[in-house]
């Protein structure tokens, strides 16, 4: 305690309370205040609301490594995706989750078969 004394507060802040969060939880922060300035002003406006719509039984993800790469000047991002799914029942297509995200390639490998199917 006669260290805590001896520091001055600022360097006793950070000391009691740990290190201050990243800068991209400051942004996203600043960004919610606007966003919530422009509500209260009638300048936002909401999305709409997507139906709800479950994702079909046929394929179902088992593992997934996802890797993001976000770009904090504009607020967008870039990702790589990729998945091991289980399939039940024979389908000639896949049907994942992805609002609001461009996807700009897709790319498919049966288990045991060498060949890669790119979309």
């Amino acid at each position: 305690m006669w260290l805590a004394a001896a520091v001055p507060s600022l360097a006793r802040r950070l000391l009691l309370l740990g290190p201050p969060p990243p800068p991209l939880l400051l942004l996203l922060s600043r960004s919610s205040r606007r966003r919530r300035r422009l509500h209260s002003l009638g300048l936002a406006a909401m999305p709409e609301k997507r139906p709800f719509e479950r994702l079909p039984a046929e394929v179902s993800p088992i593992n997934y490594s996802l890797c993001l790469k976000p770009d904090l000047l504009d607020f967008t991002f870039e990702g790589k995706l990729e998945a091991a799914a289980q399939v039940r029942q024979a389908t000639n297509q896949i049907v994942m989750n992805c609002a609001d995200i461009d996807i700009i390639t897709a790319s498919y490998a049966p288990e045991g078969d060498e060949g890669l199917v790119k979309f």
